[in-house]
């Protein structure tokens, strides 16, 4: 399967860091599908930019990179390099590599679908207490929405998700509102190009999935890898355990 990498580049230039890690990867390995770049600032549009490249040409899959994603600078889990992991998947339809927030809390991008009755409030967090399996026997897990940033699509997905919404006059990637939702006590209407696209794509009959054996960087504040978000995780659970003691019988000496 020939995979062609899309660059969003939402800015006119990469990265430094960026760069050196995609010379190291590739030094060994080179690339053979083509490889596709945007034109546009705002990252919908470049989505769609991408999006019309590919599908002129017959390349099996997309791989939609973000130029603030460093790439993996060390083989993915079980010796395979970035380019044989992502081949091996030629059979998902849609899979998302691990990275995390650009903010705090640093979470990671994968979510499951919040619920109320029949209505689907949108993407959800998935919680430390499934996260940390996740973490911890790296692999594939089926989920509701993953991020764009490092996203591979198969073709089939694409065309049929082209042709529901007449692309390329009308866009394939959107970021629209949604009838409201309140987390956190807070209201929000919003919803990104990334959860959109992952809902179409599961209202279309594909599945969504995580690969948490291939992890890149994203950059921001901080760059934060899943060592950070474990180590954290750990510490507010200590900080939990030492504010709330577990109660403790205590033995009182009795006189005969």
């Amino acid at each position: 399967m020939t995979i062609a990498l899309g660059f969003a580049a939402t800015s006119r230039t990469m990265p430094f860091g960026v760069f050196l890690r995609w010379v190291d990867l590739l030094r060994n390995e080179l690339w053979p599908g083509p490889t596709y770049f945007s034109e546009s600032p705002y990252v919908v549009d470049a989505r769609n930019q991408i999006t019309e490249q590919y599908l002129a040409g017959d390349a099996g899959a997309l791989l939609m990179w973000d130029l603030d994603q460093i790439p993996p600078i060390a083989e993915p889990a079980e010796g395979l390099t970035l380019l044989r992991r992502l081949e091996s998947l030629h059979d998902h339809d849609v899979v998302g590599g691990l990275y995390h927030q650009r903010v705090e809390p640093y979470l990671p991008i994968a979510y499951k679908i919040g619920m109320e009755g029949d209505r689907e409030l949108g993407p959800v967090p998935i919680p430390w207490e499934q996260m940390q399996i996740i973490l911890a026997k790296r692999g594939l897990y089926q989920v509701g929405s993953v991020g764009t940033g490092s996203m591979l699509i198969q073709r089939a997905v694409l065309e049929r998700l082209g042709q529901r919404k007449g692309f390329p006059d009308n866009p394939l990637w959107e970021a629209p509102t949604q009838a409201s939702v309140v987390r956190n006590g807070k209201r929000t209407w919003a919803l990104g190009e990334d959860h959109r696209f992952c809902r179409e794509a599961r209202d279309a009959g594909y599945k969504i999935w995580l690969d948490s054996r291939w992890e890149s960087g994203h950059l921001g504040e901080v760059v934060r890898f899943s060592r950070d978000y474990i180590r954290e995780q750990r510490r507010h659970e200590f900080e939990a355990a030492v504010m709330k003691p577990t109660p403790r019988k205590v033995w009182t000496p009795q006189a005969n």
